[in-house]
């Protein structure tokens, strides 16, 4: 009789039902950790440019070491075959000079194994790997203000971070082929626990070949060594996309194309990706696609105070700044801002107020994604989490100017998406501004 499957460990949830079609370019065996790059699109080329030029020379100089040395090397099979000439006829050497000629010949088809073994892979790979590779990447997404950057796990995978090996791991075709499940399926669905018997040992594995992992999610030794330190607010706001690869993840370069593609397509939000987000397969638990928002832990705090003065509470009369007079705009297709009148703004939906007393930053956030998402303004959240993130993470510390200047940014954006942010903030949380 099957059994009700235990939910996801924390601090992972169920998979939000809007990422669905992203499960289906997923590898179950395998951790993924999206989030947008907002690095300024100069600093990427210049960071891009790097590896086009070092991977560019060294494929020119084995091409050109190819070129002088291959005739050695016939010349050499000639001799050795006995099928040269009589001038070609080696005459018999002395010891020293034998012994010489050995160890010439020895180092120099070394150096050529080892230059075309081990070297000719970088820019084999960054060239010409399929299904994608660095250059495709960067051919067919080009180089955006936003961009979407996929890291997978290398090395270790699901099976250490989630305490069990997919049913689907054998293979990506299966992964791919897999239906899409959310929180309601979940639900609605009982699935039996997979068997210990079709679980491999993984070389970083803490536990035995025969038990199944006892330690699942934030308990796991590999979430604080590998998955913490790679969604770190100074590594990811410092870091561009492509300079993210490294011994315990690599780049989908594959993955990010389709991805932006489907960002392209408004299958999925380019919001989801503002802050990182982790996604996992729940193996042995709801066997389900889950994930973890990094924003909504202390690991991504935002410096609540410089988006909304909470001080003494006010009176809930409407806020007399006169920012509430900035012109609300709305989008088009084509993503750029129309002005709009001010009436044309979106009012917040009648729901409970946030208490004025509440002091808790996360609270506030938390009721603040609530309110925009309620009001269809989902992606609004994510873009004014990440502003406030790339303010406060500016040089020079978050001082007095640079809050008054996260201010007026903040109500700019607003005012894009057609709200008024202060009386925004008054609704919600009634405090004076």
């Amino acid at each position: 009789m099957p059994s009700t499957p235990s939910p996801p460990p924390p601090p992972f949830i169920p998979l939000p039902s809007s990422l669905g079609p992203l499960t289906t370019l997923l590898d179950p065996a395998t951790i993924y950790i999206l989030h947008t790059d907002t690095h300024p699109t100069p600093f990427k080329r210049r960071i891009f440019l790097v590896p086009v030029l070092l991977n560019l020379t060294i494929a020119l100089l084995l091409a050109y070491r190819l070129y002088i040395i291959l005739p050695w090397y016939l010349d050499l099979i000639t001799t050795i075959t006995h099928g040269g000439t009589a001038a070609q006829t080696p005459s018999p050497l002395s010891w020293l000079a034998g012994t010489w000629l050995v160890l010439k010949r020895s180092s120099t088809m070394i150096l050529d194994f080892v230059l075309f073994r081990f070297v000719s892979v970088w820019p084999a790979t960054f060239f010409l790997e399929r299904p994608a590779n660095p250059v495709s990447w960067r051919w067919n997404v080009g180089v955006r203000e936003r961009e979407v950057v996929v890291r997978c796990s290398r090395g270790w995978g699901t099976e250490d971070l989630m305490g069990a090996v997919p049913a689907s791991a054998s293979g990506g075709a299966e992964a791919t082929a897999k239906p899409v499940v959310n929180s309601a399926t979940i639900r609605s669905t009982a699935l039996e626990q997979p068997s210990p018997k079709n679980q491999n040992q993984n070389r970083d594995s803490p536990s035995s070949h025969s038990q199944l992992k006892k330690k699942r999610g934030q308990d796991s030794p590999f979430w604080k060594t590998r998955v913490l330190p790679a969604v770190k607010r100074e590594y990811v706001t410092q870091k561009t996309g492509y300079a993210m690869m490294g011994r315990d993840w690599d780049l989908d370069f594959d993955l990010m194309t389709k991805v932006t593609k489907l960002v392209d397509k408004g299958t999925c939000k380019e919001g989801d990706f503002a802050a990182p987000l982790v996604l996992a397969y729940d193996a042995g638990g709801t066997e389900a696609w889950v994930c973890w928002r990094v924003e909504e832990s202390a690991t991504f705090s935002v410096p609540v105070a410089a988006v909304v003065d909470i001080e003494e509470p006010t009176s809930s009369a409407p806020a007399t700044s006169s920012s509430t007079n900035v012109t609300p705009t709305t989008k088009n297709q084509n993503g750029n801002i129309n002005p709009s009148s001010p009436s044309s703004s979106t009012p917040s939906p009648r729901l409970p107020r946030l208490d004025p007393q509440e002091k808790d930053p996360r609270k506030i956030m938390q009721h603040f994604e609530h309110r925009l998402a309620a009001m269809g303004k989902e992606e609004l959240f994510y873009r004014w989490v990440e502003l406030m993130q790339y303010e406060s993470d500016a040089p020079g510390g978050f001082t007095p100017e640079r809050r008054e200047e996260a201010k007026r940014r903040v109500r700019t954006l607003f005012a894009a998406y057609g709200v008024v942010y202060e009386r925004f903030v008054e609704e919600v949380v009634g405090l004076g501004l």
